[in-house]
This record gives C-alpha cells, sequence and structure tokens, in this order.
C-alpha cells in the first residue's frame, strides 16, 4: 500500500460521466426532449381544444387547464428522466427517447378526454 492513497476515497465513476463528450451526449439527449416537448404541448392543445369546443365555451375551462397543463409538463419530464436513465445504463439509442415520448404522449392523449368530461360535468363522475 502506497501511503499517498486515500483509503477514505470514493471509489472513481466508472460509467465516464465527467468526460467531456458524454456531458455533451447528455446535452444533447435534454435538447431533444425539449424539442419533444413543442411537440407534445402542441399536440394536447389541439386536442384540448378541439374537445372543448364540442363540451363547451372554452372560456369557462382556460384557468383550470392552466394548472393541468403544467402539471402535464411536470408528467412530461419523467420521460427525459428515464431517456436519462437509459441513457446512463448505455442504451443510447435515438429510438429509446422516441418510443418514450410517443408511449408518453399517447397516455397523456387519452387522459386529456376524462379530465375535460370531468371539468364540464363534475356530476357526471360522482352519480352511483
Amino acid at each position: 500500500m502506497n501511503s499517498s492513497e486515500n483509503l477514505f476515497a470514493p471509489p472513481r465513476a466508472t460509467i465516464g460521466i465527467a468526460s467531456t463528450s458524454n456531458q455533451s451526449g447528455f446535452f444533447g439527449l435534454f435538447i431533444r426532449w425539449e424539442k419533444y416537448r413543442l411537440i407534445y404541448n402542441g399536440i394536447l392543445l389541439i386536442e384540448t381544444l378541439s374537445i372543448s369546443l364540442l363540451l363547451t365555451d372554452i372560456r369557462r375551462l382556460i384557468f383550470s387547464l392552466i394548472g393541468y397543463a403544467i402539471i402535464a409538463n411536470v408528467c412530461f419530464c419523467g420521460g427525459l428522466v428515464l431517456n436519462g436513465y437509459a441513457w446512463l445504463l448505455g442504451q443510447r439509442s435515438e429510438w429509446v427517447g422516441r418510443i418514450l415520448f410517443v408511449l408518453g404522449t399517447l397516455l397523456a392523449m387519452i387522459l386529456v378526454i376524462p379530465t375535460l368530461i370531468w371539468l364540464v360535468r363534475p356530476a357526471a363522475f360522482l352519480a352511483d
């Protein structure tokens, strides 16, 4: 044992997080997901406005929808986190992110429908 070795030092990372190429790769992943966010918000906006126009006056829903839009964007961040973990584990293909994006967007689109119905007619969900 060498006297210059620190026995209490933490082990060195073996996945290379500190390297420049990995940071730029992870930054690229983040940028890609921000582009996905624009598409995601556009899809949900078109769906929400279309359904809202059929159900009720859109002005009644605006303030409620702002809160739900914030929640939807927080949930969107889960896709980036999952893609980031996959990236750290070696799954660095763009397809991983695309699959996560498509599945998450489809789930959000499905959840828009009962949410809008609940906002317009909450008694329909509370009736026995």
